[in-house]
């Protein structure tokens, strides 16, 4: 399965040569936000709205060495994938710019 993982361009060109991605939201919140490709549209206008400088990671979910949970924190009936864990990079198998946000 294929998941997706937004993280910002600037962000990416720093870590994606090391073995593993941390992110701030496992250290801030114990996860990493991921979703699936047909959520991207929607957590791109939440929570990026008008951002240009933003990748999309494909995360090949066979590959990962963390613990991946699908649920929604917030209450909503949606289910989202968390990675409860350092995301391995050769989990990573592509990475590309995210279509002009319009919003």
């Amino acid at each position: 399965m294929k998941i997706i993982h937004i993280i910002q361009e600037s962000t990416w060109q720093k870590v994606r040569s090391q073995p593993q991605y941390f992110g701030d939201s496992l250290i801030g919140q114990g996860f990493i936000h991921c979703c699936l490709p047909e959520q991207i549209d929607f957590v791109l206008n939440k929570w990026f709205p008008g951002r240009e400088d933003m990748l999309l990671l494909d995360i090949d979910t066979e590959k990962l060495d963390a613990q991946l949970v699908f649920e929604n924190l917030e209450g909503g009936e949606e289910k989202f994938p968390h990675i409860y864990g350092p995301l391995n990079m050769d989990a990573v198998i592509a990475w590309y710019p995210s279509r002009k946000n319009k919003g």
